[in-house]
């Protein structure tokens, strides 16, 4: 066997998942070329044995634990919830680690790896070894995706947790408006889970403003939550709830709400009442595993990942007869369940790469406060998509060198307090074929302010640009102390490269459905 062939990888998972991180969008044809491990059997999980104060509120679990497994299981042994749990049901602690997962408590707890006690690992050689918080290895290890070692268990810290979370929603008139607000509250350090959407006027449309740019004036909702409730309570739940079958998307329920605000404003003739609110103006209640998991359902907006606009409907054929139609919210009575994130994830890998590329935008940048609200205002001129963007801080950190939080010591001050980034989730469909263009604009507009991309999806780097970005010679120094180099494929293969358009008839016909 030759010593290509000698390489590892994950095996990919049966529910169309590419090694850990089952909601991956990017390809992984890397693993053509690799001996793959099974690891689908580390499914084992458990609280800590150790009667310590603090290590009491750790869980133990294998990598191919999913997200919804850990929460369901710490919330029923000891009424706890790991402090970031990542977005989506199926995302599994090893992909969380690897992938360098997030949520609306990492501007108090950083992003998933950040919670993570210990972790034990399959090296190079063929050792497993275990590194704690703040070593080397465990350094490496998150944003790597695999390219440094293989992550087999993980101790996560956890907090304790109650059944439902109290949401309070407050409006604005702009991202930059929205982002302010999301710095103010995490320096106040008081609340448990932070993030916002803004929404594109085709879906949240505002009266115009004459001391407003209109690129920058967008619909934008902070989403403020405690947790509230006893487990010996009744059931209190008032709010949004996960309803396979006719229910709507969060998001859905986000804009119609901010709408309804709206209208209702202009009903009194407040002329400036899409401005910032001061109180909430709305609060709901949720349950627990809802809101955790509130964007699993729909993947986001990637169910519909382009708004219905009229005028617009010969543009949509046949797409309007395909995804539009089958996710309209009360068709959602008979075929809710395609819209979980598991089965839209298991469609896009029976999809070719050359299509995704083509007509979908599908990146997380980190960026900082300071240059956010540029890097924001350029998306919205320069990228053609009716989806909302999602805003999510995240605590930066100074010793995980791969990660989109990284922020080096040396680097300076920002011009803000609030020590974090800003994750900017833009996820949308492009009608005129050019999504491959419009990522690698986006690479290089993020990388210009400042910031740094998830690199779970579509990524065009040229080797060279993307060793500007991460340090080449500290990754391979890594890589050669921990016997990775020989053993596993490297981080700009197993994440960079895109297939090109062949012109195949599967590409013709996949395109008119995506």
């Amino acid at each position: 066997m030759s010593s290509q062939r000698q390489r590892i990888a994950i095996l990919p998972g049966k529910d169309g998942g590419s090694g850990n991180r089952t909601s991956s969008a990017g390809a992984a044809t890397y693993k053509e070329s690799c001996d793959l491990i099974d690891l689908s059997s580390y499914k084992e999980i458990r609280m800590s044995d150790n009667e310590d104060v603090v290590n009491s509120s750790l869980v133990i679990c294998q990598a191919k634990v999913t997200m919804e497994e850990l929460v369901r299981y710490t919330m029923r042994s000891k009424n706890m919830i790991p402090k970031v749990v990542a977005e989506f049901r199926n995302i599994t602690v090893g992909g969380a680690i690897s992938g360098a997962a997030l949520e609306s408590t990492s501007h108090k707890y950083g992003q998933f790896m950040d919670t993570v006690a210990w972790i034990k690992v399959l090296t190079g050689s063929g050792e497993i070894v275990t590194t704690n918080k703040g070593d080397s290895l465990w350094c490496s290890l998150s944003g790597t995706y695999g390219s440094i070692g293989i992550v087999l268990e993980a101790a996560l810290e956890c907090v304790p947790a109650t059944p439902y979370v109290q949401v309070s929603y407050y409006a604005f008139d702009s991202v930059e408006h929205g982002v302010k607000a999301l710095l103010n509250v995490v320096s106040e350090k008081r609340h448990v889970f932070l993030d916002g959407l803004t929404f594109p006027p085709q879906q949240v449309p505002l009266q115009a403003v004459e001391d407003q740019n209109p690129a920058n004036r967008r619909g934008t909702v902070v989403m403020q939550g405690e947790m509230t409730g006893s487990f010996e309570d009744p059931p209190r739940v008032q709010g949004w709830k996960c309803k396979l079958h006719g229910g709507s998307f969060y998001y859905e329920h986000v804009r119609d709400l901010l709408n309804e605000h709206l209208r209702k404003a202009r009903k009194r003739n407040n002329v400036r009442s899409d401005r910032t609110t001061v109180e909430a103006f709305f609060q709901e209640v949720i349950y627990m595993e809802d809101y955790l998991f509130r964007y699993d359902y729909g993947a986001f907006w990637m169910a519909r990942p382009m708004a219905f606009e009229p005028n617009k409907l010969l543009s949509y054929f046949p797409f309007i007869i395909g995804l539009f139609v089958a996710s309209y919210r009360w068709v959602r009575i008979v075929t809710g369940s395609m819209f979980t994130t598991k089965t839209l994830f298991k469609i896009l890998k029976q999809t070719p790469e050359s299509v995704v590329a083509k007509r979908m935008v599908v990146q997380d940048c980190y960026i900082p406060p300071e240059t956010v609200n540029g890097f924001l205002s350029w998306v919205y001129r320069s990228i053609p998509i009716s989806t909302p963007i999602w805003l999510c801080p995240v605590l930066f950190n100074d010793n995980q060198l791969f990660t989109p939080s990284y922020k080096k010591q040396n680097q300076s001050k920002p011009t803000v307090s609030a020590p974090v980034m800003i994750n900017c989730g833009i996820y949308g469909r492009v009608s005129d074929g050019r999504g491959a263009y419009y990522t690698q604009q986006l690479e290089a507009m993020c990388e210009q302010v400042g910031g740094r991309k998830m690199l779970y999806a579509q990524n065009h780097y040229t080797e060279s640009a993307f060793w500007r970005i991460f340090d080449k010679k500290i990754y391979d120094l890594l890589r050669e102390s921990h016997h990775a180099t020989e053993a596993f494929p490297s981080l700009y293969e197993k994440t960079c490269g895109v297939a090109e358009w062949k012109n195949t008839w599967v590409e013709a016909i996949m395109s008119l459905f995506l």
